[in-house]
């Protein structure tokens, strides 16, 4: 039986026993338990190995130590505010051994925000579909409809480190492992079943910290690979909701120009405004009724 090792990222949050807690409950039996970052008032299990550090290190750094001191076949990414379903590892491992190598592999995942609980990616990445096009290949308010999450995936150890994680990137660091990953010639498999809970309540979740600026290095680093339709979605999607929020009118009218340019669409021009109106009630509506926006 191959050896999971499970890399928990971590800021100290008190989510982080629960995180631990889903890890130990898994059904499948070998599996190696890395904590980076430091525990905070949590009192970790005997046999789970606590990687700290005297000073701050980002996401990506953490993510790097924990695959190197790592001692399993497959590697695990969890961060300290999500949790797992007890069948993700199991689940995970069998359907790898059906898979090619360099194969990443995901799955789907529950959303637990304060307005409820929804259920991502709405729609999965299908066989020999770009990266690249899934992620943005499809005009949305919101990127989670097409979504590949790191609280999901597990490929080989040897894999994650030929990989590794861009410590200097801001944000959109998921994805940047992903697009990087598809340039090494990585192929990605992502299951149907739900067996992730990704906890959006927390203030200090990276997922809510929605700075443009924070995008720019990842927009800079693949626009020259994003065709126009691409182009135009990461924006809307990943950008253009926290420039609006921002009320400056310089950056606020350049991103819109620069979106329809890009796609010049009917359903383009609609979501602009709606985003300039900012009813997020009306938004949510339209995101349910995903398919009005296939290419």
């Amino acid at each position: 039986m191959a050896t999971v090792s499970v890399v928990i990222t971590t800021i100290g949050r008190l989510e982080l026993t629960r995180a631990v807690e889903s890890v130990l409950a898994q059904t499948y039996g070998k599996i190696e338990i890395i904590v980076v970052g430091p525990s905070g008032n949590n009192v970790l299990p005997k046999g789970v190995r606590h990687l700290n550090f005297d000073k701050p290190i980002n996401v990506c750094t953490a993510r790097n130590i924990g695959t190197q001191a790592s001692s399993g076949d497959f590697i695990a990414y969890l961060d300290d505010d999500d949790y797992w379903y007890p069948q993700k590892i199991s689940r995970q491992v069998e359907a790898l051994s059906q898979l090619p190598p360099r194969t990443i592999l995901g799955c789907r995942y529950e959303i637990l925000s304060s307005s409820g609980k929804s259920f991502y990616p709405r729609e999965i990445l299908i066989k020999n579909q770009s990266m690249i096009s899934y992620l943005f290949g499809k005009i949305n308010l919101k990127p989670g409809l097409r979504y590949f999450q790191t609280s999901g995936i597990i490929l080989a150890k040897a894999d994650a480190q030929e990989i590794g994680w861009d410590e200097e990137i801001p944000r959109h660091n998921d994805w940047d492992f992903l697009l990087r990953a598809e340039g090494f010639e990585f192929s990605f498999v992502q299951l149907e079943d739900v067996l992730v809970v990704v906890d959006q309540r927390q203030e200090g979740s990276i997922s809510r910290n929605n700075s443009p600026y924070l995008s720019s290095a990842f927009y800079n680093r693949y626009k020259e690979r994003m065709d126009s339709r691409e182009e135009s979605s990461f924006l809307l999607s990943a950008v253009f909701q926290s420039v609006v929020n921002s009320k400056k009118v310089l950056p606020i009218g350049s991103y819109a120009v620069r979106i329809i340019r890009l796609n010049n669409a009917p359903k383009t021009y609609m979501l602009v405004i709606l985003r300039l109106l900012n009813i997020r009630k009306l938004f949510l509506l339209l995101q349910s009724f995903y398919g009005l926006f296939s290419r």
